[in-house]
């Protein structure tokens, strides 16, 4: 009986192993399919793979493979053209999503520069561009 017993928990035990594992490959192949449909956007110029791209993303719980889906999602919605949602996403995320400490601000610093553009607000349009000169004159002595 207690054969049985401890056969049963290390067969349980692999079991679990197993499964965290299998997550982890799922996340990564999500990420290597957003890859492959980010360059046959640009191979074929079909915004679906786009779209496609974004399946999944949030589905990641790794926090490294996170970091990449963050890049992944902003990459897609700046070349579909859709600041306001970047921003909007940005704007959700902690600094800890990024790779660098100054990131985060950056990227809405720029997105808010291009949003400005798109829609010709030449006002708004030069605070960006100073606000992103102010930005980094305060972190350039922050280590790339």
């Amino acid at each position: 009986m207690t054969m049985k017993l401890i056969f049963y928990i290390i067969s349980v035990f692999v079991l679990f192993l197993f499964s965290c594992g299998d997550k982890k490959m799922n996340e990564e192949q999500i990420l290597v399919r957003a890859t492959n449909n980010i360059a046959k956007f640009y191979a074929e110029k079909d915004t679906t793979n786009l779209y496609r791209a974004m399946l999944g993303l949030d589905s990641i719980s790794d926090n490294y493979l996170q970091k990449k889906s963050v890049q992944h999602r902003i990459q897609v919605y700046h070349l579909l053209g859709e600041y306001s949602k970047v921003l909007t996403y940005i704007g959700t995320l902690e600094e800890s999503k990024f790779n660098r400490k100054y990131q985060k601000q950056m990227y809405l610093l720029y997105y808010s520069f291009l949003q400005e553009e798109q829609i010709n607000d030449t006002i708004l349009y030069n605070q960006c561009i100073h606000q992103i000169q102010n930005e980094i004159t305060q972190t350039s002595d922050i280590e790339v």
